[in-house]
């Protein structure tokens, strides 16, 4: 006997498979739509977009230069023929609030030297050997305690704790763009017969939004600190 299905049990079954279609559209749209962007740092009432070049090509989030799990960037900073070089590297930021807002980065540095020896002893080698490089204060044109060069009109208010405040209010419904890095110099590394050297840096972003008039009960400054 042939079961006799009910009209209603027919329309469900039909608005079920339209709903299923609608959001998997939706979700691969979304999907498409982050990796044809940039990175997306942080959504909701503010969307936060890092948008990471190497010699003009756009990083995405599968970029092999892209740590996904630890949300970190890595950057060579001795080898000019490298594709992750750090003089070809360019990093802005695209913000857009629903609300007006004061802004706040800090990024996170870790200069590393690795030291690899040669004509070892197969028995008994002797493993790389990481080494952290830290820098004095460059001056103009370059970000605190780094040979990353700011971007153009990057001119940003730093404190002991390592951020950068952004002396002007981001204005809602509207994407402002931070010209953040634009590349940089490379570490002098050694080679000998003995060992060579590499240096890679490993940068991880903190950006910080907040409602433009509750930045000094949420970020604990003054409230002239912009003044």
């Amino acid at each position: 006997m042939i079961p006799i299905i009910r009209p209603r049990l027919i329309q469900a079954m039909l608005l079920s498979i339209f709903v299923f279609a609608i959001t998997m559209t939706m979700t691969m749209a979304w999907f498409q739509q982050s990796i044809e962007r940039g990175i997306i740092i942080e959504t909701g009432e503010f969307e936060v977009e890092l948008l990471v070049y190497f010699d003009g090509v756009l990083m995405d989030i599968n970029s092999p230069y892209y740590d996904r799990e630890n949300s970190t960037l890595v950057v060579n900073a001795f080898d000019a023929e490298s594709e992750n070089y750090i003089g070809n590297l360019e990093i802005k930021i695209a913000v857009t609030p629903e609300v007006a807002a004061r802004m706040r980065i800090r990024l996170h540095q870790e200069w590393t030297i690795v030291r690899s020896y040669i004509d070892q002893n197969p028995e008994d080698p002797v493993p790389p050997v990481n080494e952290a490089v830290y820098h004095e204060m460059k001056g103009a044109g370059y970000y605190p305690f780094s040979l990353f060069k700011t971007g153009l009109g990057f001119a940003a208010i730093h404190d002991v704790n390592g951020y950068a405040y952004m002396p002007n209010i981001i204005p809602k419904n509207q994407t402002t763009m931070i010209n953040l890095i634009d590349g940089g110099d490379p570490y002098p590394v050694r080679s000998n017969p003995v060992f060579f050297e590499e240096c890679y840096v490993y940068v991880t972003f903190f950006v910080d939004l907040v409602q433009a008039n509750r930045f000094v009960e949420i970020w604990a400054i003054a409230p002239d600190y912009f003044d």
